[in-house]
């Protein structure tokens, strides 16, 4: 038996994908007897610690604000070390922005610890999720001489991009105070902690995408996100589920419509699914969406700006009776839209490091478009959905007009994913790197 902490911004009841994989984590290390811990920030500010089925959770007002400022808490490594010591845990698992404070707290404890990516927050100098301004997607961290022409091609006048390049490139900039410009987008700040996320005892990238992002000789891996596709008795079991009456809510019917679900945001490209209605060859078919412009809740009328632009469009081609927007749903509901959907398709445009959309709408027998930017393109061949570019709304409408057997490709899908990346078999793969690590 080990003594493990894993470290996530959030935990439940707030939840995303993340979240979805730190649970099934934890439940799949107690379930191979170790002793696991989730440390995580607070939902009301005040400490609380918890026992749950995964683990005991501890929320700790350290660890506040870390998703949004990741450098903020790395004044705290000092205190994290103290506590690793004084819990005398084996090892520590560290996923997504809290990881740089958790690497340097390893290091004072003298502890194994493990970097989990899922994104590319902590090692994007310009803070624009790797798309570029001239649309070019960054395939890890820049040189400064593409940082040079990347900064000259924003659209800014020209006094402004001289001012921003000397900020960019001037050390420690991010501690100077300068209104309505923000000094977090230096270059030798994300530099840093590119060198301390590289200095982790093991890297594990959420698809081998991310994975190619670290220039790292060893202990550096790739793996898809597991999914529960075959364990009812845990949380978030994915199958197939149709519900009439569900549907019927949203006026939608079965395999009657196409599924697009994530944040509303212009990085995910809802709008080239919009865009491939007219060339669709079936005018009944429906389009839905599903999620707001906030990451975690949000109604159907929350769709930020991005959003209204993309209502601009169905208005302006009189699409309403055609494009669904359903809010946020909740776990069960989300099983139903992805089981009663004829495709689900996602549309990214910038370098998404994976995509739990992907298998999950596999999980449930139904078929995927994805962009070759994705992670999740990596869980896809041409029997189980499609991949295309991105910003392509024909190649969208083709794959959707093809002749292909969209139920059996749901069938194969739903088989790859029990046989791929179900926990009871990724899982395995993830311990195996684990006790590795721990062991070397």
């Amino acid at each position: 038996m080990k003594k493990i902490l894993i470290t996530t911004e959030n935990y439940y009841p707030k939840g995303g994908g993340i979240e979805q994989f730190v649970r099934g984590l934890a439940e799949f290390l107690t379930k191979n007897n170790n002793d696991v811990s989730i440390y995580t920030s607070t939902i009301n500010s005040a400490h609380k610690e918890e026992t749950r089925k995964e683990g005991k959770i501890i929320r700790s007002p350290l660890m506040n604000g870390s998703l949004r400022d990741p450098f903020s808490v790395i004044k705290n490594k000092r205190k994290f070390a103290d506590f690793l010591i004084k819990n005398n845990f084996d090892y520590i698992i560290a996923n997504n922005h809290n990881s740089l404070a958790w690497i340097k707290a390893a290091k004072i404890a003298k502890l194994p610890i493990v970097y989990i990516c899922h994104g590319v927050g902590l090692i994007d100098p310009f803070k624009r999720k790797f798309l570029m301004p001239n649309d070019e997607i960054s395939r890890g961290f820049p040189t400064i001489k593409k940082s040079l022409i990347w900064l000259w091609k924003e659209n800014l006048a020209n006094w402004k991009k001289v001012f921003a390049t000397i900020i960019f490139f001037t050390p420690y900039a991010n501690k100077i105070n300068i209104r309505k410009y923000n000094t977090q987008k230096n270059y030798w700040l994300y530099k840093k902690s590119y060198k301390t996320l590289l200095s982790a005892k093991g890297i594990i990238g959420n698809s081998k995408l991310t994975a190619s992002l670290f220039k790292k000789e060893n202990n550096l891996w790739g793996l898809p996100l597991p999914i529960n596709s075959s364990n009812k008795n845990i949380h978030n079991h994915y199958y197939k589920d149709i519900d009439k009456k569900f549907l019927k809510k949203y006026n939608l019917t079965e395999k009657k419509y196409l599924l697009c679900t994530s944040r509303i945001n212009r990085i995910k490209g809802q709008e080239y699914l919009v865009k491939a209605i007219k060339y669709l060859k079936d005018d009944n078919l429906k389009i839905v969406f599903v999620g707001s412009s906030n990451l975690f809740s949000g109604s159907k009328e929350d769709l930020g700006k991005y959003g209204q632009e993309i209502k601009q469009i169905v208005r302006q081609n009189k699409l309403e009776k055609r494009v669904i927007f359903t809010g946020m749903l909740n776990f069960e509901e989300m099983r139903k839209i992805y089981s009663g959907a004829l495709l689900t398709v996602v549309p990214s445009i910038w370098l998404e490091t994976f995509g739990y959309v992907t298998i999950e709408s596999m999980a449930c027998e139904t078929p995927v478009i994805v962009t070759k930017n994705c992670g999740s393109a990596e869980c896809v061949d041409k029997e189980t959905g499609f991949i295309i570019d991105r910003k392509n709304e024909k190649q969208i409408a083709a794959c959707v007009n093809s002749e292909k057997n969209f139920i059996q490709m749901g069938i194969k899908a739903r088989r790859k994913t029990l046989d791929q990346y179900d926990w009871n078999v990724l899982g395995s793969k993830y311990y195996k790197i684990l006790r590795e690590i721990y062991d070397k």
